[in-house]
């Protein structure tokens, strides 16, 4: 059954009427797309690859951008033999459907605002490679990587550029979704990890077509991750609690004072880096695992401490500082692991792909 409902990122501008573009001749589709950019000529052959690159200033997709109305005639074969979405949507019981079949043809409007990677999208399915630029900003990756996913068209753009002109690192949620649709395994692996390290909230899709699954793995270990360094810190806490395993030493004559020393240290630092009083809980809002390992590496420590015994000699408690105790803690800590896009628990997700 075809149900699938087009994505769609809204505009708020009314949209005037703009060129006419053939992708197809004879084609028998008329696409309707309603939030084109307003910079694009009126003949398709004069269309720059700048413009559909994304770079070039009027060509930016956003809200408050001036509209047209593109219309773009295209070939059903190509889009069947390219796109699973299209086959289901011709052979359903829709009004598509019925048009093509029983007029020869059809109109079909596009309403997402993603007009410039529609467009190039198009021009790839109808092999209008030339025009297709060798490099794309982020944004219109992206763009292009929610219409590939939802018209399923992943073998058709196997060869579409996958470094951006504008690359930035930081915005690991559209690396994900990008890494994702394109297959990108090392990609796929720094973004799920640079999310779980630096993640400082819930982690969301933010309205992108990342499948639940990846982003429930990813918000779980984050949340395991954050969640043993604080039980390791509780556990830290209930050791300096019993004392400084060197004030059993009856020669001492300030016996308690390193104890009183490290373990007001730590509760001073753990105060100051809101870590107690209350102890944050899942999702643990504000934190990330990577400040959390720095904090604690440059923050906790505690004064030195030289113990005089009865001989009038000094007990060197450099072992028992702090520092000593969190850096032997950390020890144990590497990196949060990515995922391996290629792991079978993301199989089912590409079944059929």
């Amino acid at each position: 059954m075809f149900s699938k409902t087009p994505p769609v990122r809204e505009s708020s501008q009314m949209a005037t009427d703009g060129p006419s573009y053939e992708l197809d001749r004879d084609g028998d589709v008329l696409f309707i797309v309603r939030n084109a950019p307003n910079d694009l000529p009126p003949d398709l052959k004069d269309v720059q690859s700048d413009a559909l690159a994304g770079n070039l200033s009027t060509s930016i997709e956003s809200a408050e951008a001036e509209r047209q109305i593109l219309r773009l005639r295209a070939s059903s074969k190509h889009l069947t033999l390219a796109c699973p979405y299209f086959v289901r949507m011709f052979r359903s019981g829709l009004r598509e459907a019925t048009e093509l079949k029983t007029k020869g043809n059809v109109e079909i409007e596009i309403e997402d605002s993603r007009g410039t990677a529609f467009l190039l999208l198009m021009l790839i399915i109808h092999c209008r490679t030339s025009q297709v630029p060798l490099a794309v900003t982020l944004t219109t990756l992206a763009d292009v990587a929610v219409l590939v996913d939802f018209y399923e068209c992943y073998d058709a753009v196997a060869t579409f550029p996958e470094e951006p002109i504008d690359r930035d690192d930081s915005d690991a949620t559209r690396w994900l979704l990008i890494s994702w649709v394109f297959r990108r395994n090392s990609i796929f692996t720094d973004m799920t990890q640079w999310l779980q390290l630096l993640g400082q909230d819930t982690i969301e899709a933010t309205g992108l077509p990342i499948p639940g699954l990846i982003i429930d793995k990813l918000n779980a270990e984050r949340i395991t991750y954050i969640q043993r360094l604080f039980d390791d810190l509780h556990r830290l806490e209930v050791k300096l609690r019993k004392g400084c395993p060197r004030d059993s030493n009856s020669t001492l004559k300030k016996p308690g004072l390193c104890t009183f020393a490290v373990l007001g240290g730590f509760t001073k630092h753990m105060a100051d880096m809101e870590l107690s009083s209350p102890t944050p809980t899942a999702p643990f809002s504000g934190f990330s695992a990577q400040n959390l390992l720095a904090d604690l590496r440059r923050k906790m420590d505690s004064p030195v401490i030289r113990d005089p015994d009865s001989s009038g000699s000094y007990i060197n408690h450099d072992s028992c500082r702090l520092s000593s105790r969190v850096t032997a803690l950390l020890k144990s800590y590497s990196l949060p692991a990515g995922f391996d896009l290629d792991s079978p628990e993301f199989a089912s997700l590409r079944a059929g792909r």
